[in-house]
C-alpha cells in the first residue's frame, strides 16, 4: 500500500495504519458525549460538568424521586434535567464557590485523573456501544 495518494496531481501523505488506529481510537473515545475528558482534546470544563460529576448520586436520587420511586433508570430519563436543575438550585453558596474553584482549577490544570477514571468507569458500565480493543 502506498504512503501517499494523488489529489489534483499532488501527492498527499497518508498516515501509517498504526497512527490511523490511534487517531480513530481518540476520536471514538475522547468525545464529551461519553463523559471521558482527556486534556488536550476537550478541556472545556463548565460549572454544570463539575456539578454533574460531583453530585451524580444526588441527581440520580432526585430523578428517581421525580419518577415516582421506580427502579428502572430508563423511566428517570424524562425527569433527569429537572433533577439536575433542582440539585443545582439547592447548592449552598459555599458549595457553589467550591465548584466554581474546581472549574477554574480543572480548566487550568486539567481534570484530575481520579475523576477521569470515575467517568470512564461509569460510561463503560452504562455504554452498550462496542469498543475497539486491539490498540
Amino acid at each position: 500500500m502506498p504512503n501517499f495518494i494523488l489529489v489534483s496531481n499532488r501527492p498527499v501523505v497518508l498516515m501509517n495504519p498504526r497512527w490511523q488506529q490511534i487517531f480513530t481510537w481518540f476520536g471514538n473515545h475522547a468525545g464529551s458525549s461519553r463523559g471521558l475528558k482527556i486534556p488536550g482534546f476537550n478541556d472545556n470544563v463548565t460549572f454544570d460538568s463539575v456539578v454533574n460529576s460531583n453530585m451524580r448520586d444526588k441527581i440520580k436520587e432526585e430523578a428517581k424521586r421525580l419518577a415516582g420511586g421506580v427502579e428502572d433508570q430508563r423511566q428517570w430519563l424524562p425527569h433527569y434535567q429537572t433533577a439536575k436543575k433542582t440539585v443545582k438550585a439547592q447548592l449552598t453558596e459555599e458549595e457553589r464557590k467550591s465548584f466554581e474553584d474546581k472549574v477554574e482549577d480543572w480548566n487550568t490544570n486539567g481534570i484530575p485523573s481520579d475523576v477521569q477514571g470515575e467517568l470512564v468507569t461509569v460510561s463503560s458500565r452504562e455504554s452498550t456501544r462496542p469498543r475497539l480493543t486491539n490498540i
